[in-house]
């Protein structure tokens, strides 16, 4: 039921409150207990196709900037989960554009290094690498700020990087990366 109000929130055009209610009750917070308790990748992702124009790529202009660029992350994640890597790739870098674009680089970062696993998981070594680097630039930028989370940020940009420069048989560049990381 809770899943068919979301769609039908959409439906009448009340995308930011549906998406309230989907956030409250489907992922009840931060906690994402539709996903990770009970491995409802399947249904988030239906329940979401209703804030899109086009589907996965553009999401509908009622929703806020920052929900828009959730949806997107979440499908990516979704969809990732699901085994659909190559539909993954378009809401997956959209999605940390506009961490990019809000100025939030704990996500940037940390988006830049899924985005780098997931195009590598395609084969596409160097496309990794460039994000790779990308998300190292985002780490490690002064506007960043250490903290904690900043700091498994970096050391997680570093070792994406020193992965896909391994892939590519760059072993000494790799090795230097991973020492950093």
């Amino acid at each position: 039921p809770m899943y068919g109000a979301v769609g039908d929130g959409g439906n009448a055009g009340r995308h930011q409150e549906a998406l309230g209610v989907y956030r409250r009750r489907s992922c009840r917070g931060n906690q994402f207990y539709s996903t990770k308790t009970l491995g409802a990748f399947g249904a988030d992702l239906v329940a979401l196709t209703g804030f899109f124009q086009t589907r996965w790529r553009v999401p509908v202009t009622s929703l806020t900037v920052e929900g828009r660029y959730w949806v997107l992350n979440m499908v990516a994640s979704f969809l990732r989960a699901l085994g659909r890597l190559r539909d993954a790739v378009e809401p997956m870098r959209a999605a940390l554009e506009g961490a990019i674009h809000l100025g939030d680089w704990h996500n940037a970062a940390l988006g830049g290094t899924n985005l780098s696993h997931l195009v590598l998981a395609l084969g596409e070594v160097n496309q990794a690498i460039e994000v790779a680097e990308n998300s190292v630039e985002l780490a490690t930028s002064e506007r960043c700020g250490i903290d904690r989370r900043m700091i498994e940020r970096r050391m997680i940009a570093f070792t994406t990087l020193a992965e896909a420069l391994f892939q590519a048989g760059r072993l000494d560049e790799a090795e230097r990366h991973f020492i950093q990381g």
